[in-house]
């Protein structure tokens, strides 16, 4: 398809965020809000808020 500049996220996203790293939403703007998926998934996020919907 083209792309030439493709990374892995090891850890996916709430590694991402438990290093405190910034995630931003649909307005580019700072977020602490989080999609945890499931009650069972969101044990792996420490940091931000765990959303469900």
């Amino acid at each position: 398809m083209g792309y030439t500049k493709v990374y892995n996220l090891y850890g996916g996203i709430f590694d991402w965020k438990n290093q405190s790293q910034i995630v931003v939403n649909h307005l580019n703007l700072p977020t602490d809000s989080i999609h945890a998926y499931s009650k069972v998934w969101s044990l792996w996020l420490h940091k931000g808020i765990k959303v469900y919907e």
